[in-house]
């Protein structure tokens, strides 16, 4: 299936001027350099999608498979309106990794988890190694139905600058911190 590179990077300009970003904003919020985001709203053909092209689809608020939906000539899907994440089942009746994982956190975390919308993710790996282990990010979205799209950009925004601000603590190998 052909993809469309340029349809992707029209899409990625007509959305980012929506949520009223300059090229150097979106960059910064993405964790890549303006450069990048400019080859992607030029249309530049990659041999299939980068994490350059998932984390200014992040930032933007669409769904993962947006990316894929507009190479192929659909639209991206916000994901803001995507279908709410199921909460975590929880079996009080037969022991899972679920319970014993929920049983070792705090009332307030268990809380957290258990209630709102997921609206993103992030697992970012502690050191060079691969089994370092991970710091695991989790942005829960209350039901706000008065949600304006300037506050959701703003939410977007924080939660880019929380990923990336983590990320370079995180990469630091700085015994002093």
């Amino acid at each position: 299936m052909e993809q469309d590179w340029a349809r992707l990077g029209g899409a990625v300009t007509k959305a980012r001027k929506a949520a009223g970003l300059s090229q150097v904003e979106l960059a910064s919020a993405a964790g890549l350099s303006r450069s990048a985001v400019q080859s992607i709203e030029r249309g530049k053909a990659f041999g299939a999608p980068q994490l350059s092209h998932r984390s200014v689809a992040q930032v933007l608020g669409w769904t993962a498979d947006s990316i894929a939906d507009v190479l192929a000539g659909g639209e991206p899907t916000s994901a803001a309106v995507a279908p709410p994440s199921a909460p975590m089942a929880v079996q009080s009746d037969s022991p899972s990794a679920a319970d014993d994982l929920l049983d070792d956190l705090t009332e307030r975390v268990r809380t957290a988890l258990l209630g709102g919308t997921v609206a993103d993710a992030d697992a970012i790996g502690l050191g060079d190694e691969p089994d370092g282990g991970e710091v695991v990010l989790i942005w829960k979205r209350g039901e706000r139905p008065d949600l304006t799209p300037e506050q959701l950009r703003s939410d977007l925004k924080k939660w880019a600058r929380l990923q990336r601000v983590a990320r370079e603590i995180l990469a630091d190998d700085d015994p002093a911190i």
